[in-house]
């Protein structure tokens, strides 16, 4: 959904920013699902904050 044809350079941009993000040794930014210990708020903060 994100590849969109029109919209590539954005979604390169917010899929680089999700990678930043996870690779993160700060477990507070990620959540449970996935290994941290923070919230779906810390996360989606940190994503938009790395854009």
């Amino acid at each position: 959904m994100l590849a969109h044809p029109d919209h590539s350079e954005a979604a390169e941009a917010v899929v680089a920013a999700i990678e930043r993000v996870l690779s993160s040794e700060d477990k507070i930014r990620s959540i449970p699902d996935i290994g941290g210990t923070g919230r779906t708020t810390a996360l989606s903060t940190a994503i938009a904050a790395a854009l």
